[in-house]
């Protein structure tokens, strides 16, 4: 391994560059000095009178042209705009940089009926007319975005585009929420929107515009003129009473915002009890899984239902407070400042059947539970940048505290009551500086966590014992990297260590007939080097990445082990074939060797829930792994057509087996060392597009994974797969301008297989419809509903209809008042199974009966 890392490392060294120099700008109004976003800007010869570059204009007004050195000869730049004069510049063998304010300009032209493009194309940016998309129901741009072609907006609230997440999330070219934008999409009217911008491969950092490659996509809002520079608030205020739980209801949602050229600001106020989720609002939705983040050892939570809407299944009291501030301080520097407060109360039920699939005989627990939860969380985060063409800093400061209690009141099988104490206190700073010298940059990044975990389970059944963690952590990195831009491509290096010092130190006290040691106390430090040279190359169509990682590990422990020295690498290799301006093909394949799971590293027994008790690994050990996907990717925006498919085939092998045993009432999870392989087949994708006879949409998403796996199970070597398929299928449409209506059809099929035993099959439809009318100009009604078949067991299926009725009445431009019967027919209960691993939980859930509502709205 480390001679073809060496044969790589000469590789890239040794490769021809060329040498290639770049012209950057910012255009503004010179009235308002608003950047001014899609501005032509054309790169012409002045002699031979031809064109030889051109770009538009991003979103804060920047662009980037790429050249060859000796092309600014005899050259002059040209910008133009619809709505402003054209200007034109004489380049100069030293002019590099420039800020263009753009006057404007009065057109007259005779009078002509434009109808607006649903979707149009300016450059690697797709502008998306919210209009042309938004329905009298809507009163979100989440509500709008769903009904866009090539764009998804999940459960959660995260934005796909065309089957890639998003990076960066705007409002007039601004990242003010800096990744917690579902703030944004459930509170933002689409009556103050004009246009939703895609900017495919967004490189966010400007300083490596033109130097880096991005393959994720950002999303801008752009606001109309009568939203901008002053107060717009929104009110929701919602009252009813309910007959499941029996008792009144509320709602209210208070949204403001403003935004300046110089100075952005949301302030909201949301709480209810008719189920909505308040805490998906503020997760951050861009940020990747960290490393370094501790886990829960302590796994006692209320009781969540897959495919089925929170709204008829969450029993809540929710409160959320949250602002965010932004400062421009002159050109390109910001400080931006958030913080959050959400008190959350949950109450949930349920019956359960687990069916464990054993090699001798199956064992079946029955649980009723009854589970009260609460949450309190205080999250503040502080952010300075300053994002230029030659430089990039910036600086985020945030801490999170969460204080989570679960009460578990179970009968049946095994009798007993469970209060756990998961609190989580986090704080960090990350410092990020690059600077650019011409063809070259320099860049150092800084990152300082600390986590703190002390965790508590008390269990009654009869007697009382009690099981508590106390886990903490601190880490740390830093890093340098240097890299040279040439013609077609980008080499860098980056290197730097990260350290780490963790604690654990757990006891579990009154359990009678420990199967293993109650207690732990392990404390392990490591120190990671790390080298990591990276190649980036576009020329014409292709583009691609090169990254070969090499890591160096030295752990100390305090405890029997000995210290520990390990190399890891995990080469990358990434291409991507631009077939036409709307087709794309890439490849990508990696193989990883990863460090030791801290997580999993100790000796002794912690009590999990009230009849789970895991152990872990005592000794140094890695886990390594490979993976090979394709991808393409299809645009036709002039069609509203977009398409995407993805194939992955993995692989990974461990030194460590999951196993399990049931002990008496306990069911024993700990890690057996045996070597083995697992390997892992996924597809995805999405087809979606407009139908502009129904004047609407139609898409199909379809997701399958296969996992082949094996663990120990009562002493015996189990080699088991799951199987799962998804696929849904979205259509809506309008008739005319007063009706419009959607349905969705949801299929899903789960397979487990295992050895020796005949397969296990559960599969699930689901059609969710929605019919509006406005037979007059100021009311309108809404019948809404799903339809669920389930397959429970065996050929044994549950059918269940909900229904939801509303009607509104216009009082005036801003304001309306309706009235909500949900859950027409007072459904109570819900049926599904799911399979984990080798078992099978079959639920009986509790879900909110009928209910009556009566809204104000009021948008000012």
């Amino acid at each position: 391994m480390k001679q073809t890392i060496l044969i790589l490392l000469a590789f890239l060294f040794t490769l021809p560059t060329f040498s290639q120099t770049a012209l950057t700008g910012n255009v503004i109004d010179s009235e308002d000095n608003s950047p001014l976003h899609g501005t032509l800007v054309v790169l012409k010869d002045t002699q031979k009178k031809h064109i030889i570059r051109y770009a538009q204009t991003d979103a804060a007004g920047n662009f980037t042209l790429t050249l060859k050195e000796g092309e600014v000869t005899h050259c002059s730049l040209h910008f133009s705009m619809m709505g402003y004069k054209p200007q034109e510049i004489l380049l100069t063998e030293t002019s590099r940089s420039f800020r263009i304010a753009m006057q404007p300009a009065v057109i007259q032209i005779k009078e002509v009926t434009v109808k607006a493009k649903k979707i149009r194309e300016e450059g690697d940016t797709l502008i998306y007319n919210v209009a042309s998309f938004t329905d009298k129901q809507d009163k979100t741009i989440g509500d709008v975005m769903r009904k866009m072609p090539g764009v998804e907006v999940t459960q959660s609230g995260k934005i796909t585009y065309n089957g890639t997440s998003i990076n960066k999330f705007y409002i007039e070219g601004k990242d003010l929420l800096e990744g917690k934008y579902g703030i944004a999409t459930n509170g933002i009217s689409p009556d103050d929107v004009g246009s939703v911008e895609i900017m495919e491969d967004h490189q966010p950092i400007r300083v490596l515009q033109g130097i880096s490659l991005s393959t994720q996509a950002a999303v801008n809002l752009r606001l109309k003129n009568n939203a901008k520079a002053q107060w717009i608030t929104n009110v929701l205020a919602t009252g009813g009473v309910s007959a499941q739980p029996e008792g009144g209801l509320w709602s209210i949602e208070a949204f403001t915002m403003q935004m300046k050229r110089n100075k952005q600001n949301i302030t909201l106020y949301k709480t209810n009890n008719i189920g909505k989720n308040l805490e998906k609002e503020v997760s951050d939705l861009t940020m990747e899984k960290d490393a370094s983040e501790l886990s829960d050892y302590i796994q006692v939570t209320g009781i969540s239902i897959p495919n089925l809407e929170q709204k008829r299944t969450l029993f809540n009291r929710s409160h959320l407070f949250s602002t965010s501030q932004l400062w421009g301080l002159g050109k390109d520097r910001e400080i931006k400042a958030q913080v959050h407060y959400l008190n959350d109360r949950t109450t949930s039920e349920a019956s359960s059947r687990y069916t464990y699939y054993l090699p001798e005989e199956n064992k079946i627990v029955l649980d009723d539970q009854k589970a009260l939860e609460h949450l309190h969380q205080l999250s503040a985060e502080l952010t300075v940048e300053a994002n230029r063409s030659t430089s990039y800093l910036k600086n985020i400061l945030k801490t999170n505290l969460q204080w989570r209690n679960v009460d578990v009141n179970t009968s049946g099988t095994l009798p007993n009551m469970q209060q756990a104490e998961v609190p989580v206190y986090k704080i960090g700073n990350t410092f990020n500086l690059i600077k650019r010298f011409g063809k070259q940059t320099v860049a150092f990044y800084s990152r300082n966590n600390w986590q703190l975990r002390p965790q508590s389970l008390d269990v009654q059944r009869g007697i009382r014992y009690q099981q508590k963690t106390r886990e903490q952590a601190f880490f740390t990195q830093e890093s340098a990297s240097y890299g040279m831009n040439f013609k077609h491509l980008t080499l860098s290096m980056n290197g730097g260590g990260t350290a780490m010092i963790r604690d654990l130190n757990s006891y579990l006290h009154g359990l009678p007939d420990s199967p293993g040691i109650p207690a732990n106390g392990w404390a392990t430090r490591y120190a990671n080097l790390y080298a990591i040279p990276k190649l980036e190359y576009k020329y014409r169509r292709m583009d691609g990445t090169l990254e070969l990682p090499v890591h160096y590990y030295h752990y100390t422990f305090a405890h029997k082990l000995s210290k520990e020295n390990d190399w890891t690498s995990a080469p990358s290799l990434r291409i991507r074939w631009n077939v036409t301006p709307h087709l794309r093909i890439s490849v990508r394949g990696q193989a990883t060797s990863k460090a030791m799971d801290l997580h999993s590293l100790y000796n002794g027994l912690i009590l999990t829930d009230y009849r789970t008790l895991s152990s872990g690994i005592e000794e140094y050990t890695t886990t390594s792994g490979q993976s090979l996907s394709g991808a393409l990717n299809f645009k036709q925006p002039i069609w509203g057509l977009f398409a995407n498919v993805m194939v992955m085939r993995s692989w990974n092998s461990a030194s460590f087996l999951q196993s399990q045993q049931f002990t008496g009432d306990y069911i024993m999870k700990y890690y057996t060392k045996s070597p083995h392989k697992g390997n892992t087949w996924t597809a995805l994708g999405t087809v979606s597009g407009n139908i502009e006879c129904l004047k609407g949409m139609a898409g199909v998403t379809f997701l399958y994974r296969k996992t082949n796996r094996s663990m120990l199970s009562e002493g015996k070597l189990t080699d088991y797969s799951t199987e799962s398929y998804n696929l849904t299928g979205r259509l809506n449409g309008r008739i005319g301008q007063f009706a419009n209506w959607q349905y969705i059809l949801d299929y899903g099929q789960n397979n487990l297989h295992i050895n020796h035993q005949p397969p296990h099959r559960l599969s699930r439809w689901q059609h969710t419809f929605s019919i509006f009318a406005a037979p007059f100009n100021r009311l309108s009604t809404q019948l809404s509903g799903e339809y669920y078949h389930n397959e429970v067991g065996e050929h044994q299926y549950k059918n269940m209809l909900l229904l939801d009725g509303k009607i509104s009445y216009s009082l005036g431009k801003h304001i309306e008042l309706s009235a909500t019967l949900s859950n027409l027919f007072n459904h109570r209960t819900y049926g599904y199974s799911l399979y984990a691993e080798t078992s099978v939980v079959k639920h009986e859930r509790k879900l909110r009966g009928r209910e009556f509502l009566i809204s104000f709205y009021l948008k000012k």
